[in-house]
């Protein structure tokens, strides 16, 4: 409430807007479904939530409104999923036996998730109807092996396959695994990136257009008009929360069938990734590979890198790579955190002649950025202080340890982003979270990561404290939003609403389904897929 405004003043002004409104609201929920489940109609409901006249009236209203919520959440996703129509005879014919070989040659062994997961996506390679698969598994468990062979089974259908990044050195790092996985393969393949000369760019060009390239990774310059495809048959985004409708769109104009693989290294519990994603089919790769060690997380209730600075010292005369994680850019009286610039300042202090001390953030140019994470990777620099800029996918195998300021202000999820950055090779990771808080849910919530690994667990907590707001925000823009409805505790109402929803675009004759379906279709999808 506004500072010096009565509590029954606003009580007038709600009531004002209410009276004014009323005679607008559209009824909600179809007669027939508030009749099955005793429900109020959508005015009364309103009225019992704003002025109600009894605890059970409330009670009645926000079950009404949540079910509403729901029944027009899952009305969208399946309209926007209705949308993807086969077409007869546009399935590919992939070479299974190929594929197969090439996991043979591979000098490890793929996990039961891995090939279980390629088997789903092989199987909608080859369906008429357009894939639009997300593959979601926790940091390091194999989502780009899996990646490349899907492109291999794409190619071996006579068709050309994409992979976008969300930078241009993860696009190269792709570029490089790639290479690595189908190296026996005989494919041509290319990285599309804005830095690259004129003359390279034209060269890619033209291959891709001519069809002399099959395999091509790159960033958002992949959709860009000029790029043409002599037949994209496979596009893959990795990190799909960056990959929007807008996007698809542009590359599925490229080509005729091009299905979509969408990778996350965020994974969320199955049964909410059937209720937010449910307009995309769901694969989870769980297993890690062989050999993989856990990161071992330490709290240190004191912000500050007094006490593992003799450690970080070793770790550097070792040979290894460090990152050092800040909240903050520089100092701001107005947020109270240590920053990328003065921690840097001081550590380069500390490392004088000892280790090169290197400075990331999303101030710098995207030239900027990519420089110095090419001289982080090429060992160039040994201590690299950041945002969390470096959360997404780069792969450093040298840099073996983190230390993160103000822990306490961090997603469990992304502090478990984070920390993955340091187990990409055979050496064990370790990360140091470091913060001053006295909050005793803070430290509860911290203390988590010291005792899981498991990226579905940590997620699954970090929804429950914090909720899906910023997941809903984010990947479902365009939908209905939840004002009321908690994806956790109201699974009851959520199953109704889903099958009511399935019900009522199969009854598209009963005229109340119909006007209610067209005012759902209505909704602006165009932002985020």
């Amino acid at each position: 409430m506004k500072e010096g405004m009565r509590q029954s003043s606003l009580l007038n002004v709600i009531k004002k807007v209410f009276a004014a409104s009323f005679q607008q609201v559209k009824e909600g929920v179809p007669k027939d479904l508030r009749d099955r489940y005793r429900l109020l109609d959508k005015k009364t409901a309103l009225r019992c939530i704003h002025f109600p006249r009894s605890m059970q009236e409330v009670s009645l209203a926000i079950r009404t409104l949540k079910y509403e919520e729901f029944l027009h959440f899952h009305l969208a996703l399946l309209l926007r999923r209705s949308e993807n129509v086969a077409i007869e005879g546009s399935g590919k014919k992939i070479d299974a036996k190929r594929v197969l070989k090439c996991i043979e040659k591979l000098p490890f062994s793929c996990t039961q998730d891995q090939i279980k997961t390629l088997y789903e996506i092989m199987d909608d390679l080859e369906n008429d109807k357009t894939m639009v698969r997300l593959v979601q598994g926790d940091v390091g468990c194999g989502k780009t092996v899996v990646a490349a062979l899907s492109m291999l089974a794409s190619v071996s259908a006579g068709k050309q396959a994409a992979l976008m990044a969300p930078t241009e050195i993860l696009a190269r790092q792709h570029f490089d695994s790639l290479k690595s996985i189908l190296k026996d393969e005989n494919l041509n393949m290319a990285c599309l990136v804005s830095a690259m000369s004129e003359k390279e760019k034209r060269a890619v060009l033209n291959g891709l257009k001519e069809g002399s390239i099959h395999v091509v990774t790159g960033t958002h310059a992949l959709i860009q008009k000029q790029v043409e495809f002599a037949d994209l048959g496979l596009v893959i985004a990795d990190e799909q929360h960056r990959f929007g409708v807008e996007q698809r769109k542009a590359l599925k104009e490229k080509g005729t069938k091009v299905d979509f693989l969408l990778m996350s290294a965020t994974p969320i519990p199955r049964t909410l990734a059937n209720t937010l994603y449910g307009d995309m089919d769901v694969s989870e790769i769980r297993t890690l590979p062989a050999g993989r060690k856990p990161v071992v997380t330490q709290l240190i209730q004191k912000n500050s890198i007094a006490p593992v600075l003799e450690e970080l010292m070793e770790a550097v005369a070792s040979g290894a790579q460090v990152y050092v994680i800040c909240a903050a850019i520089e100092d701001n009286e107005a947020y109270d955190a240590r920053n990328v610039i003065d921690i840097a300042s001081a550590l380069s202090k500390v490392f004088f002649n000892v280790a090169k001390v290197g400075v990331l953030h999303g101030r710098l140019g995207i030239d900027e950025k990519e420089n110095v994470m090419q001289q982080f990777q090429n060992n160039e620099i040994q201590i690299l202080v950041s945002t969390t800029v470096v959360e997404v996918g780069v792969n450093v195998v040298n840099a073996t340890m983190m230390v993160i300021y103000d822990a306490h202000r961090f997603g469990l999820s992304q502090l478990h982003q984070l920390r993955g950055r340091v187990q990409r090779g055979s050496v064990q990771g370790k990360c140091i979270l470091l913060t001053d808080s006295k909050d005793p849910e803070s430290l509860k919530r911290l203390k988590v990561l010291t005792e899981c690994h498991d990226g579905f667990e940590i997620s699954r907590q970090d929804l429950m404290l914090r909720g899906p707001g910023d997941l809903l925000g984010t990947r479902q823009s365009g939908l209905p939003v939840l004002h009321l409805g908690n994806l956790f505790e109201d699974e009851k109402i959520i199953v109704c609403a889903k099958t009511d929803a399935q019900a009522m675009l199969e009854m598209k004759e009963n005229e109340e389904y119909r006007a209610l379906i067209d005012r759902i279709a209505s909704y602006d999808h165009s932002q985020v897929f």
